[in-house]
């Protein structure tokens, strides 16, 4: 205890907790067959936190929209474009040589912390 002009005042310390959120989910505009073939062009808008280092694209080959896998990450996908193309579903993470129709995008930010997902977008 510490006693300042008369007053006692306690000398103890009470932890916080500050919580970094989630990103918001981004706004995925297109995907698009860029080729008339298995190539895909992604269009979004950019989050606008600060801490938000890039997107993750998953697809998926299954009509009930199970097995997410990803396509495109963070390190392709950067804070600083808001387009991307991928030639071809073998070019991506986890390749595949299976037709693709599904896509969504998540956000992802410093902390690796990423976004629920956005809507699924689909390409026939």
């Amino acid at each position: 205890m510490l006693k300042i002009l008369g007053k006692i005042k306690s000398n103890k310390f009470f932890p916080i907790s500050i919580t970094d959120p989630k990103p918001k989910i981004p706004t995925l505009y297109a995907v698009q067959n860029n080729d008339g073939k298995q190539g895909v062009k992604i269009v979004w808008k950019s989050n606008d936190e600060s801490d938000v280092v890039g997107y993750r694209l998953y697809y998926s080959i299954n009509s009930d929209l199970s097995n997410w896998q990803i396509a495109a990450d963070e390190t392709q996908l950067t804070q600083e474009i808001n387009e991307y193309s991928i030639i071809s579903p073998s070019e991506f993470k986890v390749p595949t040589s299976e037709i693709v129709n599904f896509y969504k995008l998540t956000a992802v930010d410093l902390s690796g912390q990423e976004s629920e997902m956005s809507d699924v977008f689909s390409v026939f």
